[in-house]
């Protein structure tokens, strides 16, 4: 299902104040698994037991029971292994330049933005 707003339909009774985008598979072209294999790569864990592990952690935190330093502290004892402090900015950047923006979600959000609305 699409559901597609009209901006210049809006009125006074249903005005949106703000946009709020999903990053991944929605902005951003996403792909987990060269991040897993990174990853596994650095601690010597194998990129579906960081699957696994973390599954249940992503929807806490995307849920907001679970901050991303918690998360990390949390998956590194689910894997019986102690992550590097700093190094998850190196995990998130991986893959950005191979996997590229969803440029029609690009386009609208400048749209939007132009058209003063929070993004």
């Amino acid at each position: 299902m699409s559901l597609f707003i009209d901006v210049n339909d809006m009125n006074e009774q249903n005005e949106i104040k703000a946009v709020v985008f999903d990053f991944g598979k929605v902005f951003y072209n996403y792909d987990r698994w060269p991040k897993f294999e990174w990853l596994g790569q650095q601690i010597g864990v194998k990129k579906e037991e960081i699957y696994e592990k973390s599954r249940e952690l992503i929807w806490l935190m995307m849920k907001g029971k679970l901050n991303e330093k918690e998360f990390w502290e949390e998956l590194g004892k689910r894997l019986g292994k102690k992550l590097p402090e700093g190094w998850s900015k190196k995990f998130w950047l991986i893959g950005l330049d191979e996997f590229g923006w969803n440029e029609k979600m690009k386009k609208l959000a400048v749209e939007l933005k132009q058209k003063g609305y929070k993004i």
